[in-house]
């Protein structure tokens, strides 16, 4: 089963193929469904091909959060409280509790609550048990073992789990369970309440499944009499939602071109303003050049002025008879041209080459462009990650970037960034891009997060 991402203008989903087809009951009750930690798919079609849409914008993969940090007692202990969570309420909808995803790449936190949330899946073929055990196992290499309590809890259910037998009632009470009491009076009420209400689990589940099944037959026939008279309108209802997302989508992509416009027409006069001053420092050169020309013509026209003069008066006192010593003929004067010489650079003696060779500066940096009180990012090591949260390397303290926005990696001299799912997005180059898509950065090319502008140097 493999995951798509797709990020739009303000919303960002998960998408997988279609793999069993839910009857319209199941379809109206999950409709109906309330707000939870459950992550119900929009059904598309698609050249005739049938996708499930998840929307999970502003949420993180656990498999992409656990590669920067450990798992601890406390979210192993909301992931497992929000497994039992989610098979209490899909029990409650009359749903198959199996039918969610509990890999780590589909299971997602939230950035800002860190609230855990699962996908429920129609079709999905491991069983709960089964699932779980697998969570367990790729969870393990992530823990952080100097917590105590978290490799306890950890190894003990993925243990308990293994030996197999563990039926639906035992494994929610080890998934409501995990939290450890301190005092031996609090641990022995807890003992007492456990085994009060998990005394004879084989007598509840059969319980349980008489009572469902009379549920499901009432449910059915009140299903009937709702369909006949609000699926028509809930059907028009969400026509008249997705013509609006439409027109939303339309008018960010219209505002963006218009962004993009603007954007080119100051490209545009800056070019042109660089090309008129360009062209008045040509002037200027060709200027003064003939200024020069028309000096040293001046000169050229005096000397001989003053040559004629003399030969005149040479020839005025021969012509009575009076010989005077003959002057000596003014070698040509050369016509000099004086150009400014290029100011010469006082060399130090006190050289820094050795010294830059020394301190090599930063090979990537994200130069800020913004109007905010943002610094340059500089990327050091093998891996930077940005955002909001004062715990990250590349920290920008915008209220609009994500608390874990992006990350800049770099593999055999490239670097790469990715969005990390945030609210807001990652533009490069203009373009946004998906979750779990990595692309290389070009020297000069433009990063944005969310609103703030940085140029990649």
């Amino acid at each position: 089963m493999e995951a798509q991402y797709i990020r739009k203008a303000r919303a960002s989903y998960m998408v997988l193929a279609e793999r069993k087809k839910l009857k319209e009951w199941e379809r109206q009750m999950i409709a109906n469904a309330p707000a939870g930690k459950i992550l119900f798919a929009e059904r598309v079609q698609e050249n005739g091909e049938h996708y499930l849409w998840y929307e999970i914008t502003g949420k993180q993969a656990l498999d992409a959060l656990l590669e920067t940090e450990k798992l601890g007692y406390s979210l192993l202990c909301e992931i497992l409280l929000g497994i039992y969570g989610a098979v209490e309420f899909l029990e409650g909808m009359l749903l198959e509790a199996e039918e969610i995803l509990l890999m780590p790449g589909e299971i997602f936190v939230d950035y800002r609550t860190e609230e855990v949330y699962f996908c429920y899946y129609p079709g999905n073929e491991n069983g709960l048990s089964e699932g779980i055990r697998e969570l367990l196992e790729g969870l393990l290499a992530h823990l952080d073992h100097e917590d105590e309590r978290a490799v306890s809890l950890a190894y003990g259910l993925y243990e308990d789990i293994s030996k197999g037998g563990m039926n639906l009632s035992e494994l929610k009470r080890r998934l409501r369970l995990p939290y450890e009491k301190e005092g031996e009076n609090e641990r022995s009420e807890q003992e007492d309440e456990s085994e009060g209400q998990f005394a004879c689990p084989q007598k509840e589940d059969s319980e349980r499944a008489v009572s469902f099944r009379q549920q499901k037959q009432e449910e059915e026939i009140l299903r009937e009499e709702y369909l006949q008279g609000e699926y028509i309108q809930r059907e028009c209802m969400q026509e008249v939602h997705m013509q609006e997302e439409y027109l939303r989508e339309e008018l960010a992509g219209e505002q963006w071109q218009e962004r993009e416009t603007k954007r080119e027409n100051r490209k545009k006069k800056k070019a042109a303003r660089r090309g008129k001053h360009h062209i008045e420092k040509i002037e200027k050169e060709k200027t003064k050049r003939e200024k020069t020309q028309k000096e040293n013509s001046l000169q050229m026209a005096i000397f001989e002025n003053i040559q004629n003069v003399l030969e005149g008066i040479s020839g005025f006192w021969a012509g009575r008879g009076i010989h005077g010593r003959k002057a000596k003929a003014a070698p040509d004067e050369e016509v000099f041209f004086f150009e400014p010489e290029e100011e010469e650079i006082p060399k130090s003696t006190h050289p820094t080459v050795l010294l830059a060779e020394l301190t090599r500066p930063p090979e990537g940096i994200l130069r800020y462009e913004g109007k905010g009180p943002c610094k340059d990012l500089v990327i050091e090591g093998d891996s930077l990650v940005i955002g909001s949260g004062e715990d990250c390397g590349g920290y920008i303290p915008s209220t609009t970037v994500s608390r874990r926005h992006a990350r800049v990696s770099k593999k055999e001299g490239i670097y790469f960034i990715e969005d990390l799912n945030s609210s807001n997005g990652t533009y490069v180059g203009g373009e946004l891009l998906n979750y779990k898509t990595k692309m290389s950065l070009q020297k000069n090319e433009i990063v944005i997060f969310a609103d703030e502008k940085f140029r990649f140097i």
